[in-house]
């Protein structure tokens, strides 16, 4: 147990590392109708308005954001505790409902 806590704990210092070089994208973008959702995502799924959804890997938070001005209610979930105090931060400048764990 103690080497898959070491190997947790360096993956997470690996992630910790590179987050501040993944930004996340200014309020503006978001507001004016930006997503950084591929094309093709939204069509993979039904009407996401009003769903719950639990994004893995939700890294700094723009994807979550993008979810839920689609409608959705999101929570992200990632490793990286400085992606996801960037991705609280997203949520709660965005004015959006997506919930960011680590």
């Amino acid at each position: 147990m103690d080497r898959i806590l070491a190997h947790t704990r360096s993956n997470r210092l690996g992630w910790n590392a590179i987050a501040p070089a993944r930004p996340s994208q200014p309020p503006e973008f978001f507001l004016q109708g930006g997503t950084t959702l591929e094309d093709w995502e939204p069509r993979l799924l039904p009407d996401v308005a009003g769903k719950r959804m639990l994004h893995l890997a939700c890294a700094n938070g723009n994807a979550s954001i993008s979810w839920a001005f689609l409608g959705a209610s999101v929570t992200g979930v990632d490793i990286s505790d400085v992606a996801i105090e960037a991705a609280r931060t997203l949520a709660r400048d965005r004015g959006r409902r997506a919930v960011h764990r680590g």
